[in-house]
């Protein structure tokens, strides 16, 4: 009993640290009956320098599972979606946002994997800040400067295979180990080179 009160004063605490620290537009709390969700709003905007302009609002939907924070083999679920509502930008924007949500989940929930056993909302919070901040910048200034150094008819050529619709697909990148951080830059490297 005392282990259960703990764990709900701990999740509690996380709880109200999300409504203190955010506006109701930028991150709330839904409790349902399959547990408590926090989301988080994050904006994914074009650089002003881009072609795409506009931007994509993302929900970021973080689960606290039964257990949490106490034990480790309960860590925080996370999920990203768009927002139906994002009219704001490009149909070009729209399509990065949705391939660049991988790599938002993937990244929280590493956080979220690395603080099992403890409290990790701020964490995976603050990680998906710094993700919007930093990866994305960097995905979509890749994206403006493969534009700027396509040539007019292969922009063409694109813009006549993309009419298809989005392309969903597999990539495999295999290395012996990958704990070497060169490595790990690597792979990174290749697979925001591929846009995958």
């Amino acid at each position: 009993v005392m282990a259960e009160e703990e764990t709900a004063e701990r999740r509690q605490a996380e709880l109200d640290f999300v409504a203190s620290a955010y506006g109701e537009e930028e991150a709330w709390v839904v409790e349902k009956a399959t547990g408590c969700h926090v989301k988080r709003r994050l904006a994914l905007a074009a650089s002003s320098s881009s072609e795409l302009g506009g931007a994509e609002n993302c929900i970021l939907t973080i689960s606290m599972p039964e257990g949490y924070p106490v034990d480790e083999d309960a860590p925080l679920g996370v999920e990203a979606h768009l927002c139906t509502d994002s009219s704001s930008s490009s149909p070009d924007l729209r399509k990065i946002a949705i391939n660049a949500l991988s790599s938002l989940v993937t990244e929280c929930r590493r956080v979220a994997r690395d603080h099992a056993g403890g409290e990790a909302v701020f964490a995976v919070l603050a990680r998906a800040d710094e993700w919007v901040s930093a990866d994305w910048r960097d995905i979509i200034e890749t994206v403006n400067d493969d534009t700027k150094d396509a040539a007019p008819t292969d922009l063409a050529t694109k813009q006549e295979n993309d009419v298809g619709g989005l392309v969903l697909g597999r990539r495999l990148i295999h290395s012996h180990h990958i704990i070497a951080p060169s490595k790990r830059k690597a792979i990174v490297e290749l697979a925001r080179h591929y846009n995958i």
